[in-house]
């Protein structure tokens, strides 16, 4: 018995060092799209370079921010589109990690920034935009699963 249990674990710390580091890299800084990707760029909406991909090799990627940013009431935010039809004189840092645009909220135009490397990842060469859970989406998994499962409260009787 202790010897299958020795062979078993010398066979697990073989696999687990012949990983190689890389896959770990990858594994570690897909959220940090900034740290895996290079030649960052913004442009008409768009985060633009070149990103490591799996293999270790870069290639090119870009983003249209209007698919996971919008204009709330005059503030950037993470779970919405189309920031860009009521946004003007957007620009991104030079590291591209920090949008900053004047926001429509009313008939004025107000500051607004986010930050983009903690809402996009680089997943095997290509940006995306990281979805969010909020309470809102929450309550309506919560409710389709319930639903699902017979337990909604459609046909329930009040007396």
């Amino acid at each position: 018995m202790k010897i299958f249990a020795l062979t078993t674990f010398i066979i697990c710390l073989v696999c687990v060092l012949s990983l190689s580091t890389e896959s770990f890299e990858s594994n570690e800084t897909q959220k940090d799209f900034q740290k895996t990707c290079k030649d960052i760029k913004f442009g008409k909406n768009k985060l633009t370079g070149s990103c490591k991909n799996k293999k270790g090799k870069f290639v090119k990627a870009s983003l249209d921010l209007n698919t996971c940013i919008m204009n709330k009431l005059g503030v950037l935010t993470h779970g919405g589109k189309d920031f860009g039809k009521s946004s003007k004189n957007c620009k991104a840092n030079k590291a591209g990690t920090t949008l900053t645009c004047k926001c429509k909220k009313g008939k004025v135009y107000l500051n607004s920034s986010i930050k983009l490397d903690t809402i996009i990842s680089n997943n095997d060469g290509k940006l995306q935009c990281d979805a969010i859970a909020t309470k809102a989406n929450k309550k309506a998994k919560g409710k389709a699963k319930a639903k699902a499962k017979g337990k909604g409260k459609a046909g329930k009787k009040k007396f």
